[in-house]
């Protein structure tokens, strides 16, 4: 058996130990730091909550969740609130569009944590007689960070997952060597109920077209929150109803749940993306227009839709509009959400010895723009779960064969 110190994820030869920790940390601390300052410093240095804030004014959503009970959680979450109102309250808006389209994208990306969540495997009891690496100490820390993917729900949806995913990203490649099963049957199946009772069905219940203007707090808002207690409720009803006997499962019983999981995130993604991106780029000028005028139209809606007008310098303070605001911090979010995505799972794969490397993920970014970034990371996820699959079967046949 090996130590733990064997299982340090240092850049080697072996397939499953090439993530470095020297390259990772400043990676996605620079991610970390582009997602802070193009979000949150862009935000404030716009003055764009203020805007924010007009718009529920504006509106007949209640300007505090607890009606001033819990002083508190309203000052927390009331900015939250005013974003979102200004985000949806206006269908017409061309910030809809683009917020719309990141919620179902983004919502392949939340299915990271939740499944990570129910692979990590519960602590062995350490041993005075195995000392313990400062690296297998790292890997340690990074195991108990993804056990809490409620927490780091909150902090996304609150705070932006912009600046707090590739945090999420750096603990995911630290616990690497701890990441090599499949979750169980149960928890497999209490991920794909909570993500579709906890985040898309308030979702479609929040985006259907035809809805008249937000008159309340929108339940979509706190899906981290519902996700979880969804996942609970499903894996108390089931054991209440469908217990299993102890020992029953077989390795890799999770599998086909979890694929089915990544599978929904990326039939919605898709249908959002041809829905709300391609559609109206492809319409943006008359069909009778010839093929060379269409295509610089469809690429020119296209740039505008994902890329900030401004770049990476701050909007100014007298064109920033409520609209405007959540235009620039969504497109801000998409980019840096999705590229610390790509890179950390694409880093990960590799370390399964896959040939993916930086290419990949400039391939994946580009790729995003035509069919979505969250049917991108859907697939990419996907592959993922079938690479450890894949090798957990091979070394179970090995080990029965030796026998």
């Amino acid at each position: 058996m090996s130590s733990p110190s064997s299982r340090t994820p240092l850049l080697s030869s072996t397939p499953t130990t090439m993530i470095s920790y020297r390259l990772a940390i400043p990676t996605f601390v620079f991610l970390f730091t582009l997602g802070f300052y193009t979000i949150v410093v862009h935000m404030y240095a716009s003055h764009a909550p203020d805007r924010f804030l007009e718009a529920h004014k504006a509106s007949k959503v209640p300007l505090t969740l607890t009606n001033n009970r819990i002083p508190v959680v309203d000052a927390l979450f009331t900015p939250l609130v005013s974003f979102f109102v200004a985000a949806f309250g206006d269908r017409s808006s061309d910030a809809y569009a683009i917020t719309a389209n990141f919620v179902w994208a983004f919502g392949a990306a939340i299915q990271l944590p939740l499944i990570e969540a129910q692979r990590v495997p519960r602590p062995a009891p350490l041993s005075p007689h195995r000392p313990q690496s400062s690296e297998s100490s790292g890997v340690r820390l990074g195991t108990r960070l993804l056990k809490h993917p409620m927490v780091w729900g909150i902090l996304y949806q609150r705070f932006s997952g912009g600046w707090v995913l590739p945090l999420w990203l750096l603990a995911f490649l630290h616990a690497h060597p701890d990441l090599q099963g499949e979750p169980s049957r149960v928890d497999a199946e209490s991920v794909f109920v909570g993500w579709w009772a906890g985040h898309t069905v308030p979702a479609l219940m929040m985006l259907v077209p035809g809805l008249l203007p937000l008159d309340r707090v929108p339940v979509w808002i706190a899906f981290p929150v519902w996700m979880v207690l969804a996942q609970k409720a499903y894996v108390l009803l089931r054991g209440t109803c469908w217990p299993q006997p102890p020992g029953s499962e077989r390795q890799g019983d999770g599998y086909t749940f979890v694929q089915l999981t990544y599978a929904s995130a990326l039939l919605c993604s898709f249908a959002s993306h041809v829905h709300l991106v391609l559609i109206p780029a492809l319409t943006a000028t008359p069909s009778p227009a010839p093929l060379q005028d269409k295509i610089p139209a469809f690429l020119t809606n296209m740039k505008d839709f994902f890329v900030p007008s401004t770049g990476l310098g701050i909007p100014s303070v007298a064109l920033t509009t409520a609209s405007s605001g959540v235009r620039h911090f969504v497109q801000w979010d998409t980019i840096v959400v999705f590229l610390a995505l790509f890179t950390g799972v694409v880093w990960d794969v590799r370390a399964r010895g896959s040939q993916a490397g930086w290419k990949t993920v400039v391939w994946m970014s580009m790729l995003s723009v035509m069919v979505g970034p969250g049917v991108v990371t859907a697939w990419l996820m996907m592959y993922r779960e079938r690479e450890i699959y894949t090798r957990r079967m091979s070394t179970a046949k090995r080990t029965i064969q030796s026998v």
